[in-house]
């Protein structure tokens, strides 16, 4: 047994000389673990270099001084490898490389001492320890799922504005004028390191131009995470850096890549020598038009056949990668083109062609969360690299302020994924995390190896909930089972309408269509202003059902008496919250539905009282989300914007005052 806290008092860590910064950094997260749950007021400084007795020895073994120091330890394997060994005497953390060394500290943090890897997000920590006394015994892994495994935060409207003074963004669109607070970028960083996770988006859009925005990336990196780019920002710029960078400038002239291929050149050049200071970059490559929309819609000179466009946005990627090519002095680098919605479409009908050494990156549908057609027509080449991009939050009709993918969903793309080739890239859309730890958790552990990760909920709940892991658990496969299902129609109504792949499945063992917060939204808006919707005369009855099936969980959840202290502070704010939610939502669009179709009767005083009580339906939820506004988590739900429950209720009314 090796006696790791003594009468309160924490075994010293030493880290081998020689490692690389980011590796000391994990060394020293593991340092205020072990201060945290031994009860100090501090953690001990980190020792370098030879280690002492009865001490904790970090190192890579690649690096000649951490491998003459731990000769007598279990050795790591493979990329990203790492061995835990645990002898009387000494603990002996090794990684065959340095994500390797990091992933070695983040099991220990994780599997010996019980700390959650979401941990900042959820606040949930095991119980102080006056003494810890660990076994004999070796723990060594490295990743067998994916390479590349990452998060994308997108559409984080919540993270951006809960701290506040993050810096300012300027950009013409309704959202993200205010940057992520440095403190919170921290908080992302560590958590996704936690994870065993090795590359970040973090942020849908980053003007490195702007030192606000560029800390952003400055975080990460240091952190010793690879970072990249949006899909909407190929080589880091978006139309609004574009403007940006040509209204700091005084020039004036369209953003074209036919009329000003040249100043567009200048632009992306510009930027790819600011990123290029940063050690570990994935280019994103790609020409798409403004915010999240094809070229097309901002570029009238863009023609009107999918050869046209396929050979346009085909002769601007293999620019960039020359470009890149050009300004890294190498070929040894990095890229990736994502097959979102128009480019999807076009790869699908053989008019895209991408760099050989550039890997192509499958989307799924983010309404429904499978993926799209052409990620099963399309032939993989061989030699060539191949990734895919998954939405557990997709803004503005899928998840986003609740869970809403199956955890079953999700290892079904994830196992097709690698059945397909698509093992080298695997990110997460996860918008502001903290609604979706549980999502992100399972991700992670099927992006690490999907062969073992075989029921990530329990895992999930069993970290947090303890002894009432069981039944917790049962309740979030409640709370999944109880979204209503659209239908195919519907789904192919969407689809068609936003450029995306529609994919006929068969039977499958979840839903294929969960309607979700934002379709709850988007559906009750449409009825209101009049826009073109779904048409589905039974819609009311599926919300009537989901209603009632969330108040059943929500109930349940709330009585629950096996959970207490911190885990239920984060039962309440996570499981219990959302399940009451999507109670109210659905309730909500179903009090919509029957208050807009007695309107079109013109029967005005029923439509009143339906719309009435739509509107309080919007007043529950602010009123109940306070419940995960306590703490460090202080005004979470300032920035919410995208959603906007506020604002829903607003609309409900105004549209009452037309009645």
């Amino acid at each position: 047994m090796f006696q790791l806290i003594e009468n309160g008092k924490s075994a010293e860590i030493f880290a081998a000389d020689g490692e690389e910064s980011w590796v000391y950094l994990a060394a020293e997260d593991l340092q205020k673990d072990l201060c945290r749950l031994s009860g100090q007021e501090r953690p001990k400084p980190l020792a370098y270099g030879v280690p002492k007795a009865n001490s904790i020895f970090i190192g890579t073994v690649s690096n000649p001084q951490a491998a003459e120091a731990a000769r007598g330890a279990e050795q790591p394997t493979g990329k990203e490898g790492y061995a835990i060994t645990v002898q009387e005497n000494m603990i002996y953390i090794l990684g065959t490389d340095d994500f390797g060394t990091m992933w070695g500290i983040y099991t220990f943090c994780e599997e010996i001492l019980n700390i959650p890897p979401c941990y900042l997000f959820d606040g949930v920590l095991p119980d102080v320890r006056q003494n810890l006394a660990v076994p004999a015994q070796t723990i060594s892994g490295r990743p067998k799922s994916f390479g590349f495994r990452g998060f994308f935060l997108n559409d984080e409207d919540l993270l951006t504005e809960w701290m506040e003074n993050g810096g300012t963004r300027d950009i013409d669109y309704p959202f993200y004028g205010q940057v992520i607070h440095p403190q919170a970028m921290e908080m992302v960083a560590e958590t996704v390191l936690r994870l065993k996770m090795n590359l970040i988006i973090p942020s849908s859009f980053v003007d490195i131009c702007n030192p606000a925005e560029e800390t952003l990336v400055a975080i990460c990196a240091r952190r010793g995470l690879y970072v990249s780019q949006h899909h909407i920002e190929p080589m880091g710029v978006s139309y609004f850096t574009f403007q940006n960078y040509l209204k700091a400038r005084g020039e004036k002239c369209e953003i074209s890549f036919i009329s000003n291929r040249e100043k567009m050149i200048e632009i992306w050049r510009h930027y790819a020598q600011k990123w290029a200071k940063y050690p570990r970059v994935i280019w994103q490559l790609g020409l798409r038009g403004k915010a999240d929309r094809p070229v097309w819609h901002a570029d009238r000179l863009v023609g009107s056949t999918p050869k046209e466009r396929g050979s346009l946005i085909s002769d601007a990627i293999h620019a960039q990668y020359e470009l890149v090519k050009d300004v890294l002095g190498t070929e040894n680098f990095y890229s990736t083109a994502t097959l979102w919605m128009e480019g999807a479409d076009l790869f699908n009908q053989g008019f895209l062609t991408i760099p050989q050494k550039t890997t192509i990156i499958f989307s799924d549908i983010g309404y429904n969360q499978l993926w799209s057609d052409d990620f099963w027509r399309v032939k993989r080449e061989k030699g060539r690299s191949y990734g895919v991009y998954y939405h557990v939050q997709f803004w503005n009709w899928g998840p986003h302020l609740t869970e809403g993918t199956q955890p079953e969903k999700m290892r079904y793309c994830l196992e097709t994924a690698l059945q397909s080739a698509c093992g080298d890239y695997a990110i997460l859309n996860i918008s502001n995390i903290r609604e979706f730890t549980m999502s992100a958790f399972g991700f992670s552990k099927m992006a690490w190896d999907i062969s073992s990760a075989t029921d990530t909920v329990l895992q999930y709940c069993t970290q947090l909930y303890g002894s009432a892991a069981e039944t917790v658990c049962t309740f979030y496969r409640r709370y999944f089972n109880a979204f209503a299902e659209g239908s195919g129609e519907l789904l192919r109504w969407y689809c068609d309408r936003n450029n995306f792949n529609y994919h006929e499945y068969g039977p499958l063992p979840f839903h294929n269509l969960s309607l979700n917060d934002g379709f709850l939204r988007r559906f009750a808006q449409d009825l209101m202003t009049g826009d073109e919707h779904f048409h589905d005369p039974g819609m009311e009855k599926l919300f009537e059902a989901a209603s009632i099936g969330f108040n059943e969980v929500y109930a349940d959840v709330k009585k629950e008496s096996g959970v207490s202290g911190a885990a239920k502070a984060h039962l309440i704010s996570s499981l219990e919250l959302q399940s009451y939610v999507m109670h109210c939502l659905y309730d909500y669009a179903k009090n919509v539905k029957l208050g807009t179709d007695s309107a079109r009767r013109q029967n005005k005083q029923e439509a009143r009282v339906f719309l009435t009580q739509a509107a309080k339906n919007l007043e529950d939820i602010l009123t109940k989300r306070a419940c995960a506004e306590t703490g460090v988590f202080l005004n979470w739900y300032r920035g919410d914007k995208k959603m906007n429950i506020l604002q829903m209720k607003q609309d409900v009314l105004t549209y009452l005052k037309t009645i």
